[in-house]
């Protein structure tokens, strides 16, 4: 439920979000555009790996903050096998196998580049920006993508928990970032 204490606006690309209830206001725009708006906070769920340009993105995030803004965003991999995966093949194929594999994930099938989408250059490319207080937490709990076959679910299980025991966060299949911006 909403708190009538804020203002809750939704920015997207996709015209089918314009009517959401959850956003007093929504943008229908790339986040890469610039948008006179300043909020404490932004927060972003699997989008930025379906961005071209995340610099350009991250700037626009920072600028939007006001001065001690948080930014926070879950961000997939592009490191993760499943991400090299959707790399390789066609983005038809992609919507296709969602069809066949995932059903319940139909819809979710938007073009990805996975720019900068690794722990450590999202980490860098926050830094360069400006931003400060930088926490990563990486996430290791892909195997809903590979749950309609069960020898595959249990070969990426086993690889998750090796690369979550031996801590290489890069190989995980995503991370959470959150920064501040300074108050200056």
């Amino acid at each position: 439920k909403k708190n009538i204490n804020y203002k809750y606006v939704g920015i997207d690309i996709d015209e089918d979000h314009k009517n959401h209830t959850s956003y007093d206001q929504i943008f229908i725009q790339s986040i890469e555009e610039r948008i006179d708006l300043k909020g404490d906070m932004i927060i972003s769920n699997c989008l930025l790996e379906h961005v071209k340009n995340n610099k350009k993105s991250i700037e626009n995030i920072y600028n939007m903050l006001s001065p001690n803004g948080i930014s926070a965003h879950y961000i997939p991999s592009k490191n993760h096998p499943y991400s090299i995966v959707l790399r390789i093949i066609n983005h038809k194929i992609q919507n296709i196998l969602i069809k066949h594999l995932r059903p319940h994930a139909i819809g979710t099938g938007y073009r990805t580049f996975f720019n900068y989408c690794s722990p450590n250059e999202m980490e860098s490319l926050f830094k360069s920006v400006g931003f400060s207080q930088i926490e990563i937490m990486p996430y290791y709990k892909a195997t809903d993508y590979v749950s309609f076959f069960l020898p595959l679910y249990y070969l990426v299980l086993i690889y998750e928990e090796m690369i979550k025991f031996l801590k290489l966060r890069n190989l995980g299949c995503g991370f959470i970032i959150i920064a501040r911006k300074s108050a200056s």
